[in-house]
Order: structure tokens, then C-alpha cells, then sequence
């Protein structure tokens, strides 16, 4: 597997980290536009041990994609593809391919929804949301074989499949840090995922806190 250029492929740090996920597309960027001055921010903290985590979207525009891995890998960011091989992935894509309800048995009312459900199961119309939520599962994984001190962490939330297992990692794997979803905007079409229920809250598949505009909400 190709690493990403970058210092920072094993974090070994015995003081407590904070891991905020963030996103980067084919533009060069050199302001983060989901957390504007939040770098510069936390910069000025001495003790603060900070690190963004990218996510990359596909894209024709590789030269600009590579650009901003190289401009990246100079600043507070790690990259996830530094952690997991190339079986790793392979492993995402094995289990995004091959899903099936255990028991063909989920009821709704006494009506049996297996055929309906395992149809959805197999459509594989949402892959890449899929395999980007494995892959998430996969990095956190590797950061608690490390041993790592992790104090707190960031999701942007809007409870897509990436964030759920973003958040359910490291609820998982880091029972002590400090889960926060972050919404810095509202769009309409995602209003109802936006809003998490109490059955994904018991599933710890959301954040611990949720901060929307400046406003935390606990659930």
C-alpha cells in the first residue's frame, strides 16, 4: 500500500491527543473551511496535542488531491492511510460486498422485513459511504493497538455512515475520551439524520455531545 507523505505515521505520545476528522476535495486549500482559526487557535496553546484527520473524496483532479497530501502532511494532520495496509482495505471491501441479516429474522409488527432488508443489504448503491465507515472502524482500531492516550475527539456530524463508525470507534475503544459532534450548518436535506434517536444513542453510534452553532447539546 502507498503511504502518504508524512512524519507522523505512528503517533507515540505519552500526553493525552485530540483527533478532529475534517475533509479535503480537489481544491487547494490552505484554510480549513470546516474549523476556520481553529488551527491557529489551538497553536497558540503549548500543551495542546492536536491532530486533523482527512477525509479525501474521490476525484479527476489528482494533481491538486497530491498537492494538498503534500501541503497536509507539513502541518497538524495525520493521515489514515498511514495506518491500515493493504489488506486492511481489502478487508473493508470484502465485508462492505458481503452482507446478510443473521437468521433471515427481522419483524416489524409481526411482519417479517428480511427480504426487504437484505435486498437494501445487497443493492451496494452506497459503497463508498460504506466502505469509508469500515475504514474509519479499521483506523481507530490501529490507534488503540498503539496505546494511544486519546482525550478527546471531533466528528463534523451529520450521522452519515462515516460518522457513525467514527464515533462508535472510538466510544468502543476510547470509553474515556470526550466524543463531540460538531454542526457548523444545517442543510435542509439532512435534517433527519441530523437529529439522532434514542436507539442510536444506546447503539453509541453518535457522539457523547453535540454542538451545533456554538450550543452544546448533551444526550
Amino acid at each position: 500500500m502507498i503511504k502518504f507523505f508524512s512524519k507522523k505515521r505512528s503517533l507515540k505520545f505519552s500526553s493525552k491527543i485530540t483527533l478532529i476528522d475534517t475533509f479535503s476535495d480537489y481544491r487547494f486549500k490552505k484554510d480549513d473551511l470546516v474549523y476556520p482559526g481553529l488551527e491557529e487557535a489551538l497553536n497558540k496553546k503549548s500543551n495542546s496535542k492536536f491532530y486533523f484527520v482527512p477525509n479525501f473524496f474521490p476525484s479527476k483532479n489528482i494533481f491538486n488531491v497530491i498537492r494538498n497530501i503534500f501541503f497536509f502532511s507539513k502541518k497538524n494532520y495525520i493521515f489514515k492511510e498511514n495506518f491500515l495496509s493493504f489488506f486492511n482495505y481489502i478487508s473493508c471491501v470484502r465485508k462492505t460486498l458481503s452482507k446478510k441479516l443473521k437468521n433471515n429474522s427481522a419483524k416489524f409488527n409481526n411482519v417479517n422485513l428480511s427480504a426487504i432488508i437484505n435486498e437494501e443489504l445487497n443493492s451496494n448503491k452506497h459503497f463508498y459511504s460504506e466502505f469509508l465507515a469500515r475504514v474509519n472502524l479499521a483506523f481507530v482500531e490501529k490507534l488503540k493497538e498503539q496505546n494511544l492516550d486519546v482525550k478527546k475527539v471531533i466528528n463534523r456530524f451529520e450521522n452519515q455512515p462515516m460518522d457513525k463508525a467514527w464515533n462508535y470507534g472510538f466510544r468502543l475503544h476510547f470509553p474515556s475520551a470526550e466524543v463531540i459532534g460538531f454542526q457548523g450548518f444545517f442543510y435542509y436535506p439532512h435534517f433527519p439524520h441530523q437529529s439522532p434517536t434514542s436507539y442510536e444513542q444506546k447503539a453509541k453510534v453518535v457522539p457523547k455531545k453535540i454542538i451545533v452553532t456554538g450550543k452544546a447539546f448533551k444526550k
